[in-house]
């Protein structure tokens, strides 16, 4: 029986060196993406993780419709006004903040929800006006909605006009840092029926969410 010596150099033993070794680069890499794995897991994690969670109640308004285009009771020859309004307000250790959308009719093509507040007898919207035909850019609004119970759930039977510039308005019951936060009292404010759609108010459990500035 004859014994091949291959000597170090030669192809067949470069070859199996490299088989031998090769799977040592393939092991790191995966060891890197591992680490890298965890950390980004690590990342992830509250800061008040293993601490027991907080919760608050969260506030959806949602919905659209229609309303007399008349200011004042009684017939006139304008179209009825359109509203969309797509409201949520999350709590805060401090509150709650509030975000969305809001337009009405051809006065109010669309505006930042800021905050929704609510009371037994009324739900609040409020925020700043970012398109508009007209002159009222940058100006706040607040909208009021009138709820009641229809099949167990809550529906905004009656709807405000939306008060633009509701700062220079005297009936107005605003709290300092509006349209941060939104009225939970109000003054003579005009209510009218949805004449077609529908606004739902729903709350909801939901945890604290952290309030950057």
């Amino acid at each position: 029986m004859k014994t091949h010596l291959h000597r170090r150099g030669d192809p067949l033993s470069s070859a199996g060196n490299r088989r031998k070794g090769g799977g040592l680069p393939m092991r790191r890499f995966f060891l890197v993406v591992v680490l890298a794995s965890a950390l980004s897991l690590i990342a992830l994690v509250p800061s008040s993780f293993g601490a027991p969670p907080s919760f608050g109640a969260a506030l959806r308004v949602t919905g659209s419709g229609t309303i007399t285009g008349c200011i004042s009771p009684g017939p006139c020859d304008r179209p009825d006004a359109a509203f969309s309004v797509s409201a949520q307000s999350f709590p805060t250790e401090t509150g709650s903040i509030g975000q969305g959308s809001y337009s009405f009719g051809t006065s109010i093509a669309s505006a930042s929800v800021q905050c929704v507040s609510s009371t037994p007898d009324f739900v609040v919207v409020g925020g700043t006006i970012t398109s508009s035909p007209g002159p009222i850019v940058g100006q706040h609004f607040v909208v009021y909605f009138q709820e009641t119970v229809v099949n167990h759930q809550d529906i905004a039977g009656l709807v405000s006009r939306p008060d633009i510039d509701p700062e220079n308005s005297a009936v107005e019951q605003l709290p300092p840092d509006f349209p941060n936060t939104c009225p939970t009292t109000v003054g003579a404010i005009a209510y009218y029926p949805l004449l077609s759609g529908q606004v739902r108010v729903v709350s909801v459990v939901h945890p604290l969410v952290k309030k950057f500035h």
